[in-house]
């Protein structure tokens, strides 16, 4: 079992990766960006990348335990999914990406006591993508 302060540290190094993943976004080819996403898919949510683009909706939001380690998980897979979509060439599949990502998002936001500026302004923006 993962103590909250272990989850919480976990948490900050999954966000110091994505962030140095989307500050090098720019510099980087197509399938390096995807082996780092695969490394954090593997490494923060123990799942093949794989698994949550083929799987169907209701089966990604039915992955996490209902925990604050499961809800945490789950922001970590939205975060995940919003990056991937983002580098997917395939409309459809980056539309799918993203509905999924959302919808854990919604999960997420229904779970949880509090309210975040940032989780409102990335949901805000998944929207829009959607949209697109």
């Amino acid at each position: 079992m993962v103590v909250n302060g272990n989850v919480m540290c976990v948490c900050r190094e999954f966000r110091e990766e994505l962030k140095m993943l989307e500050t090098n976004k720019q510099f980087q080819k197509e399938e390096v960006l995807i082996g780092e996403l695969e490394g954090m898919y593997q490494s923060y949510i123990e799942k093949d990348r794989h698994f949550f683009h083929f799987s169907g909706k209701s089966d990604v939001l039915a992955f996490f335990p209902d925990s604050s380690e499961g809800l945490q998980k789950a922001e970590m897979l939205a975060l995940l999914l919003y990056q991937d979509a983002l580098v997917q060439k395939d409309v459809p599949a980056k539309k799918d990406l993203l509905e999924k990502s959302w919808l854990l998002y919604q999960y997420v936001c229904a779970m949880a006591n509090d309210f975040s500026f940032d989780k409102a302004r990335i949901i805000k923006r998944i929207e829009q993508l959607w949209m697109e």
